[in-house]
């Protein structure tokens, strides 16, 4: 089916685009590849010991956070006093950046292995279905 103007101007889509049920094919066992890797490298990342993660950025150097500069670090005086409050604002910033990348970043490894688990799914229900086909086939009655 050939691309059609929709008569707004706009840009026909590629022909080389795959036409949906003839050109694209899902490979069930590289779905569970991607969807492995990305969550070993999501629990790198969330390891304690892993230097740059969230925890790290977060975890305590004595009684302050590593990725943040304190008040006593800059010292008492006006200009410092407005350093301070906008580290701390970005600190805070980034954190909750990162926190949100990581927990969308799970979200879609769930995605990707829930889709991985449907192919299965539907693999498995259709080798059923043939199984019963064949059981019905064998077991019809023969024509004399």
């Amino acid at each position: 089916m050939a691309p059609k103007d929709n008569g707004g101007g706009d840009n026909l889509p590629s022909p080389d685009l795959p036409q949906v049920g003839k050109d694209i094919n899902t490979n069930r066992s590289k779905l569970h590849d991607v969807w492995k890797a990305l969550q070993g490298d999501l629990d790198d990342v969330n390891k304690h010991s892993t230097k740059g993660s969230l925890f790290d950025f977060q975890s305590l150097d004595g009684s302050t956070a590593k990725g943040l500069l304190t008040q006593q670090d800059l010292g008492e005086y006006p200009a410092a006093t407005g350093v301070y409050n906008t580290t701390k604002t970005a600190y805070s910033t980034v954190g909750d950046v990162y926190g949100q990348f990581l927990d969308a970043y799970q979200e879609m490894i769930k995605t990707i292995k829930r889709a991985a688990g449907n192919y299965d799914d539907t693999e498995a229900a259709n080798a059923q279905s043939a199984r019963n086909a064949q059981t019905t086939t064998n077991n019809a009655p023969k024509a004399s």
